[in-house]
């Protein structure tokens, strides 16, 4: 299973450490994009759930490679996701496995 990371302010990451999730980032900004770009670099397999306040801060050419990664893979949650979880399922693996 592949480490999953958030990325969010306290209240979110809270939420997801009551479901086991203890790895969280609280960066903004030029911080997070950088920080962003260095694990694409690296191509980490991770899942990383990013909230959509923070995401809709990136720059648009860090949230185009948000969007294209498989490794990692980014999942944005918020009040307004950006897309969803079908298309990113389908993304991911190939196959829209919700219809098999």
């Amino acid at each position: 299973m592949y480490p999953i990371e958030v990325i969010g302010d306290d209240e979110f990451c809270l939420g997801f450490s009551l479901a086991g999730v203890n790895n969280a980032v609280n960066l903004r900004g030029e911080e997070l994009a950088k920080y962003i770009n260095e694990i694409v670099k690296e191509k980490q397999k991770k899942i990383i759930i990013i909230q959509n306040k923070y995401y809709q801060d990136l720059p648009d050419r860090v949230k185009l490679k948000t969007l294209t990664s498989i490794q990692p893979l980014f999942i944005v949650l918020g009040e307004e996701e950006s897309g969803d979880i079908k298309m990113m399922v389908k993304r991911v693996f190939g196959v829209d496995l919700l219809n098999i």
